[in-house]
Protein backbone atom coordinates (compact mmCIF):
# COMPACT_ATOMS: atom_id res chain seq x y z
CA UNK A 1 0.00 0.00 0.00
CA UNK A 2 2.86 2.38 0.77
CA UNK A 3 4.18 1.82 -2.73
CA UNK A 4 0.84 2.85 -4.23
CA UNK A 5 0.86 6.09 -2.22
CA UNK A 6 4.48 6.80 -3.15
CA UNK A 7 3.68 6.26 -6.82
CA UNK A 8 0.63 8.53 -6.66
CA UNK A 9 2.71 11.29 -5.10
CA UNK A 10 5.49 10.85 -7.64
CA UNK A 11 3.19 11.25 -10.65
CA UNK A 12 0.78 13.73 -9.03
CA UNK A 13 -2.10 11.26 -9.26
CA UNK A 14 -5.28 10.92 -7.22
CA UNK A 15 -6.57 7.66 -5.77
CA UNK A 16 -9.88 6.06 -6.73
CA UNK A 17 -10.85 2.69 -5.30
CA UNK A 18 -13.69 0.32 -4.45
CA UNK A 19 -14.40 -1.87 -1.43
CA UNK A 20 -14.76 -5.55 -0.63
CA UNK A 21 -18.27 -7.03 -0.37
CA UNK A 22 -17.60 -10.72 0.28
CA UNK A 23 -18.87 -12.71 3.26
CA UNK A 24 -15.98 -11.48 5.41
CA UNK A 25 -17.42 -7.95 5.55
CA UNK A 26 -21.04 -8.95 6.22
CA UNK A 27 -22.95 -9.38 9.46
CA UNK A 28 -25.01 -12.39 10.53
CA UNK A 29 -27.96 -11.10 8.48
CA UNK A 30 -25.81 -10.84 5.35
CA UNK A 31 -25.74 -7.02 5.30
CA UNK A 32 -22.56 -5.17 4.29
CA UNK A 33 -20.68 -3.60 7.21
CA UNK A 34 -18.30 -0.65 7.29
CA UNK A 35 -15.54 -1.88 9.62
CA UNK A 36 -13.02 -3.05 7.00
CA UNK A 37 -13.71 -0.08 4.75
CA UNK A 38 -13.07 2.30 7.64
CA UNK A 39 -9.74 0.59 8.35
CA UNK A 40 -8.70 1.06 4.73
CA UNK A 41 -9.59 4.76 4.78
CA UNK A 42 -7.85 5.33 8.10
CA UNK A 43 -4.70 3.49 7.06
CA UNK A 44 -4.53 5.32 3.73
CA UNK A 45 -4.65 8.67 5.53
CA UNK A 46 -2.10 7.52 8.11
CA UNK A 47 0.53 6.84 5.45
CA UNK A 48 -0.10 10.10 3.59
CA UNK A 49 -2.69 9.05 1.01
CA UNK A 50 -6.05 10.48 0.10
CA UNK A 51 -8.85 8.56 -1.63
CA UNK A 52 -10.67 11.22 -3.62
CA UNK A 53 -13.34 8.96 -5.15
CA UNK A 54 -14.70 5.47 -4.71
CA UNK A 55 -17.10 3.01 -6.26
CA UNK A 56 -18.96 0.83 -3.78
CA UNK A 57 -17.75 -2.38 -5.42
CA UNK A 58 -16.58 -3.55 -8.79
CA UNK A 59 -19.11 -4.33 -11.53
CA UNK A 60 -22.34 -5.00 -9.62
CA UNK A 61 -24.00 -6.02 -12.88
CA UNK A 62 -21.87 -9.19 -12.58
CA UNK A 63 -21.96 -9.54 -8.77
CA UNK A 64 -20.51 -13.04 -8.51
CA UNK A 65 -17.17 -11.76 -9.81
CA UNK A 66 -17.07 -9.12 -7.08
CA UNK A 67 -17.55 -11.69 -4.33
CA UNK A 68 -21.25 -11.10 -3.69
CA UNK A 69 -23.26 -13.85 -1.98
CA UNK A 70 -25.18 -16.31 -4.11
CA UNK A 71 -28.53 -14.90 -5.18
CA UNK A 72 -27.42 -11.26 -4.79
CA UNK A 73 -30.01 -9.04 -6.46
CA UNK A 74 -30.93 -5.39 -7.02
CA UNK A 75 -32.73 -5.12 -3.67
CA UNK A 76 -29.64 -6.40 -1.84
CA UNK A 77 -27.50 -3.90 -3.74
CA UNK A 78 -29.76 -0.99 -2.76
CA UNK A 79 -29.73 -2.10 0.88
CA UNK A 80 -25.95 -2.41 0.99
CA UNK A 81 -25.35 0.78 -0.96
CA UNK A 82 -27.45 2.77 1.51
CA UNK A 83 -25.12 1.60 4.30
CA UNK A 84 -22.07 2.41 2.19
CA UNK A 85 -23.28 5.89 1.27
CA UNK A 86 -23.99 6.82 4.89
CA UNK A 87 -20.57 5.50 5.90
CA UNK A 88 -18.80 7.44 3.12
CA UNK A 89 -20.54 10.70 4.00
CA UNK A 90 -19.55 10.33 7.65
CA UNK A 91 -16.01 8.93 7.30
CA UNK A 92 -14.87 10.75 4.13
CA UNK A 93 -17.24 13.60 3.31
CA UNK A 94 -14.95 14.95 0.56
CA UNK A 95 -14.71 11.58 -1.20
CA UNK A 96 -16.87 11.50 -4.31
CA UNK A 97 -19.12 8.46 -4.69
CA UNK A 98 -18.87 6.92 -8.15
CA UNK A 99 -21.10 4.29 -9.67
CA UNK A 100 -22.65 2.00 -10.47
CA UNK A 101 -19.55 0.70 -12.37
CA UNK A 102 -21.70 -1.43 -14.66
CA UNK A 103 -20.18 -3.37 -17.54
CA UNK A 104 -21.00 -5.00 -20.84
CA UNK A 105 -24.76 -4.60 -21.25
CA UNK A 106 -24.62 -2.92 -24.67
CA UNK A 107 -21.83 -4.80 -26.45
CA UNK A 108 -20.03 -7.58 -24.60
CA UNK A 109 -22.69 -9.42 -22.61
CA UNK A 110 -25.16 -9.78 -25.52
CA UNK A 111 -22.36 -11.47 -27.49
CA UNK A 112 -21.52 -13.96 -24.75
CA UNK A 113 -22.98 -17.43 -24.60
CA UNK A 114 -26.29 -17.29 -22.77
CA UNK A 115 -25.95 -18.41 -19.17
CA UNK A 116 -22.15 -18.10 -19.10
CA UNK A 117 -22.41 -15.35 -16.46
CA UNK A 118 -25.18 -14.09 -14.19
CA UNK A 119 -26.16 -10.50 -14.88
CA UNK A 120 -28.05 -7.75 -13.08
CA UNK A 121 -29.35 -4.87 -15.18
CA UNK A 122 -28.28 -1.31 -14.43
CA UNK A 123 -31.85 -0.07 -14.73
CA UNK A 124 -32.89 -2.54 -12.03
CA UNK A 125 -29.99 -1.61 -9.74
CA UNK A 126 -30.92 2.06 -9.90
CA UNK A 127 -34.69 1.73 -9.79
CA UNK A 128 -35.13 0.02 -6.43
CA UNK A 129 -35.99 1.70 -3.13
CA UNK A 130 -34.01 3.43 -1.77
CA UNK A 131 -32.48 4.34 -5.15
CA UNK A 132 -28.67 4.58 -5.14
CA UNK A 133 -27.41 8.14 -5.68
CA UNK A 134 -23.93 8.88 -7.06
CA UNK A 135 -21.82 11.99 -7.45
CA UNK A 136 -20.41 10.62 -10.71
CA UNK A 137 -21.95 8.05 -13.08
CA UNK A 138 -19.53 5.31 -14.11
CA UNK A 139 -19.35 2.24 -16.30
CA UNK A 140 -16.68 -0.04 -17.77
CA UNK A 141 -16.07 -0.74 -21.44
CA UNK A 142 -14.47 -3.62 -23.32
CA UNK A 143 -15.32 -4.22 -26.96
CA UNK A 144 -14.68 -7.97 -26.71
CA UNK A 145 -13.49 -10.75 -24.44
CA UNK A 146 -9.90 -11.95 -24.76
CA UNK A 147 -8.93 -15.46 -25.78
CA UNK A 148 -8.77 -16.35 -22.08
CA UNK A 149 -12.56 -16.11 -22.01
CA UNK A 150 -13.20 -17.97 -25.26
CA UNK A 151 -15.52 -20.44 -23.46
CA UNK A 152 -17.97 -17.56 -22.96
CA UNK A 153 -18.79 -17.68 -26.66
CA UNK A 154 -17.15 -17.12 -30.04
CA UNK A 155 -19.30 -14.06 -30.77
CA UNK A 156 -17.52 -12.19 -27.96
CA UNK A 157 -14.11 -12.80 -29.55
CA UNK A 158 -12.19 -10.61 -31.99
CA UNK A 159 -8.99 -10.82 -34.07
CA UNK A 160 -6.08 -8.67 -35.26
CA UNK A 161 -7.70 -8.50 -38.70
CA UNK A 162 -10.73 -6.81 -37.12
CA UNK A 163 -8.70 -4.20 -35.24
CA UNK A 164 -9.21 -1.27 -37.63
CA UNK A 165 -12.67 -1.36 -39.25
CA UNK A 166 -15.34 1.08 -38.10
CA UNK A 167 -17.53 -1.69 -36.69
CA UNK A 168 -14.90 -2.47 -34.05
CA UNK A 169 -14.05 1.15 -33.29
CA UNK A 170 -17.70 2.19 -33.07
CA UNK A 171 -18.43 -0.23 -30.23
CA UNK A 172 -17.33 2.50 -27.82
CA UNK A 173 -20.12 4.70 -29.24
CA UNK A 174 -22.69 1.93 -28.85
CA UNK A 175 -21.70 1.39 -25.23
CA UNK A 176 -21.82 5.10 -24.44
CA UNK A 177 -25.23 5.44 -26.09
CA UNK A 178 -26.54 2.72 -23.77
CA UNK A 179 -24.96 3.90 -20.52
CA UNK A 180 -25.31 7.58 -21.37
CA UNK A 181 -29.01 6.91 -21.79
CA UNK A 182 -29.11 5.22 -18.39
CA UNK A 183 -27.36 8.24 -16.88
CA UNK A 184 -29.81 10.67 -18.51
CA UNK A 185 -32.77 8.66 -17.28
CA UNK A 186 -31.64 7.79 -13.76
CA UNK A 187 -28.81 10.21 -12.82
CA UNK A 188 -29.44 13.18 -15.10
CA UNK A 189 -26.69 15.78 -15.25
CA UNK A 190 -24.04 13.71 -13.49
CA UNK A 191 -20.51 13.58 -14.98
CA UNK A 192 -19.53 10.32 -16.69
CA UNK A 193 -16.36 8.38 -15.89
CA UNK A 194 -15.35 5.15 -17.61
CA UNK A 195 -13.45 3.55 -14.75
CA UNK A 196 -12.16 0.56 -16.72
CA UNK A 197 -11.35 0.53 -20.42
CA UNK A 198 -9.07 -1.57 -22.61
CA UNK A 199 -9.16 -3.66 -25.78
CA UNK A 200 -10.74 -6.78 -24.31
CA UNK A 201 -11.93 -8.14 -20.99
CA UNK A 202 -10.08 -10.99 -19.25
CA UNK A 203 -6.61 -9.46 -19.47
CA UNK A 204 -6.55 -8.23 -23.05
CA UNK A 205 -5.58 -9.99 -26.26
CA UNK A 206 -1.98 -10.69 -27.36
CA UNK A 207 -1.94 -7.72 -29.78
CA UNK A 208 -3.02 -5.28 -27.04
CA UNK A 209 0.65 -4.64 -26.33
CA UNK A 210 1.52 -3.87 -29.97
CA UNK A 211 1.36 -0.80 -32.17
CA UNK A 212 -1.81 -2.15 -33.78
CA UNK A 213 -3.92 -1.45 -30.67
CA UNK A 214 -2.92 2.22 -30.47
CA UNK A 215 -5.46 3.01 -33.19
CA UNK A 216 -8.31 1.70 -31.03
CA UNK A 217 -6.99 3.41 -27.93
CA UNK A 218 -6.62 6.87 -29.44
CA UNK A 219 -9.84 6.55 -31.40
CA UNK A 220 -11.76 5.72 -28.21
CA UNK A 221 -10.25 8.67 -26.37
CA UNK A 222 -11.36 10.99 -29.16
CA UNK A 223 -14.85 9.53 -29.57
CA UNK A 224 -15.60 9.56 -25.86
CA UNK A 225 -14.14 13.03 -25.30
CA UNK A 226 -16.48 14.37 -27.97
CA UNK A 227 -19.39 12.79 -26.11
CA UNK A 228 -18.43 14.55 -22.88
CA UNK A 229 -16.85 11.72 -20.89
CA UNK A 230 -14.82 13.37 -18.12
CA UNK A 231 -12.27 10.63 -17.39
CA UNK A 232 -11.02 7.28 -18.72
CA UNK A 233 -9.24 4.78 -16.45
CA UNK A 234 -7.02 2.53 -18.55
CA UNK A 235 -6.85 -1.07 -17.39
CA UNK A 236 -4.02 -1.63 -16.45
CA UNK A 237 -0.76 0.19 -15.72
CA UNK A 238 1.51 -2.86 -15.60
CA UNK A 239 -0.36 -6.16 -15.67
CA UNK A 240 -1.29 -8.59 -18.41
CA UNK A 241 -1.35 -7.90 -22.16
CA UNK A 242 -3.23 -4.62 -21.95
CA UNK A 243 -0.84 -3.02 -19.44
CA UNK A 244 0.74 0.26 -20.52
CA UNK A 245 4.04 -1.07 -19.16
CA UNK A 246 5.55 -4.53 -19.43
CA UNK A 247 4.71 -6.28 -16.16
CA UNK A 248 8.21 -7.75 -15.78
CA UNK A 249 10.53 -5.00 -17.03
CA UNK A 250 8.21 -1.95 -16.76
CA UNK A 251 9.31 -0.96 -20.26
CA UNK A 252 6.73 1.31 -21.96
CA UNK A 253 4.54 -0.37 -24.55
CA UNK A 254 3.07 1.35 -27.65
CA UNK A 255 -0.14 2.38 -25.87
CA UNK A 256 1.94 4.21 -23.25
CA UNK A 257 3.40 6.44 -25.94
CA UNK A 258 0.03 6.85 -27.61
CA UNK A 259 -1.94 7.87 -24.53
CA UNK A 260 0.55 9.28 -22.04
CA UNK A 261 2.87 11.04 -24.48
CA UNK A 262 0.68 11.88 -27.48
CA UNK A 263 -2.87 12.26 -26.17
CA UNK A 264 -2.67 13.43 -22.56
CA UNK A 265 -0.47 16.53 -22.92
CA UNK A 266 -2.24 17.81 -26.02
CA UNK A 267 -5.88 16.79 -26.04
CA UNK A 268 -7.38 16.94 -22.56
CA UNK A 269 -10.94 15.67 -22.16
CA UNK A 270 -12.01 19.22 -21.22
CA UNK A 271 -10.45 20.98 -24.18
CA UNK A 272 -11.30 18.43 -26.83
CA UNK A 273 -14.94 19.27 -27.64
CA UNK A 274 -14.07 22.86 -28.58
CA UNK A 275 -10.86 22.02 -30.43
CA UNK A 276 -11.59 21.52 -34.14
CA UNK A 277 -8.17 20.22 -35.10
CA UNK A 278 -8.41 17.45 -32.52
CA UNK A 279 -11.52 16.16 -34.27
CA UNK A 280 -9.28 15.05 -37.11
CA UNK A 281 -7.64 12.54 -34.78
CA UNK A 282 -10.71 10.31 -34.79
CA UNK A 283 -10.70 10.24 -38.58
CA UNK A 284 -6.97 9.59 -38.67
CA UNK A 285 -7.10 6.59 -36.36
CA UNK A 286 -10.15 5.18 -38.14
CA UNK A 287 -9.02 5.74 -41.74
CA UNK A 288 -8.83 2.34 -43.36
CA UNK A 289 -6.07 2.84 -45.92
CA UNK A 290 -3.54 4.25 -43.45
CA UNK A 291 -4.53 1.59 -40.96
CA UNK A 292 -4.14 -1.25 -43.42
CA UNK A 293 -0.59 -0.15 -44.24
CA UNK A 294 0.23 -0.20 -40.52
CA UNK A 295 -1.49 -3.55 -40.12
CA UNK A 296 0.64 -5.13 -42.83
CA UNK A 297 3.78 -3.85 -41.15
CA UNK A 298 2.93 -4.84 -37.59
CA UNK A 299 1.47 -8.27 -38.29
CA UNK A 300 4.53 -9.10 -40.41
CA UNK A 301 6.78 -8.24 -37.48
CA UNK A 302 8.32 -5.25 -39.25
CA UNK A 303 8.80 -1.75 -37.96
CA UNK A 304 5.74 0.41 -38.81
CA UNK A 305 6.12 2.44 -41.99
CA UNK A 306 6.64 6.16 -41.88
CA UNK A 307 3.09 6.68 -43.11
CA UNK A 308 1.87 5.20 -39.85
CA UNK A 309 3.29 8.14 -37.94
CA UNK A 310 0.95 10.80 -39.30
CA UNK A 311 0.15 11.32 -35.63
CA UNK A 312 3.02 13.78 -35.20
CA UNK A 313 1.51 16.26 -37.63
CA UNK A 314 -2.01 15.70 -36.28
CA UNK A 315 -0.83 16.08 -32.69
CA UNK A 316 0.80 19.41 -33.51
CA UNK A 317 -2.50 20.74 -34.83
CA UNK A 318 -4.27 19.23 -31.84
CA UNK A 319 -1.94 20.96 -29.40
CA UNK A 320 -2.42 24.35 -31.03
CA UNK A 321 -6.20 23.94 -31.04
CA UNK A 322 -6.24 22.78 -27.43
CA UNK A 323 -4.26 25.82 -26.38
CA UNK A 324 -6.73 28.07 -28.19
CA UNK A 325 -9.60 26.24 -26.48
CA UNK A 326 -8.07 26.74 -23.05
CA UNK A 327 -7.49 30.43 -23.73
CA UNK A 328 -11.13 30.85 -24.79
CA UNK A 329 -12.55 29.04 -21.74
Amino acid sequence: MEGVIDFAHAVNASLTTSFAISSGVRDAAGVWTRDQARKLLDYTKAIGGDIVASEFFNEPTMPEYGGAPRGYDAAAYARDFAVFRQFAREAAPEMRIVGPASVGEAVLLPAMRQGSVSVLKTVDLLSVDPPPVFDIFSYHFYGAASIRCAPMGSAAQTSPEAALPEEWLARADHSYAFYGGQRDRLEAGKPVWITEIADAACGGNPWANTFLDTFRNLDQHARLAKRGVSALFHNTLASSEYGLLDQNTFAPRPNYWAVIVLWAPRCSMRAFPSARACTSMRTAWSERRAGSRCLRSTTAGRKPRRSCFQSRRIATRCRRSSLRARQSN
